[in-house]
């Protein structure tokens, strides 16, 4: 086979390949859409029932809360952690570990950074039983 054709082939093949990678995410965001629909449903009921959690014969769903740590004002953050000598505050994003301490001993969150929790449904298979 010729350079040009290896050449030529190649791109087919990456388009090609874009082709489907599109049209699986296509397809895709209509079932990530539908889980994020039934997901909503299930915390719904999960309040009006006052639960965290239910098992079903088809699995177990688990109302959590997922939270999140992200830098609002860079220099501001890093300016405290230097004043405060808080370097257990950093990784290369903040340390949500000890940001949530922080944020549970004094009730505020050091400057520079915005705080987020959003409540999740896990959703596992039941357990196989053994006979």
């Amino acid at each position: 086979m010729k350079m040009d054709e290896i050449v030529k082939t190649y791109i087919q093949v990456r388009e090609k390949k874009s082709q489907l990678k599109a049209a699986f995410e296509e397809e895709q965001a209509k079932y990530t859409a539908l889980q994020d629909k039934l997901e909503a449903l299930i915390l719904a009921k999960f309040q009006e029932m006052g639960i965290e959690s239910t098992r079903t014969d088809y699995g177990t769903a688990t109302a959590t809360t997922r939270s999140s740590v992200s830098l609002a004002d860079p220099d501001a953050f890093f300016q405290f952690v230097k004043e405060n000598d808080a370097f257990d505050m950093i990784e290369r994003r903040p340390a949500k570990a000890a940001v949530e301490q922080y944020k549970q001993a004094t009730g505020d969150l050091p400057p520079g950074l915005n705080w987020s929790e959003t409540r999740v449904v896990s959703i596992r298979r039941p357990t196989a039983t053994h006979s």
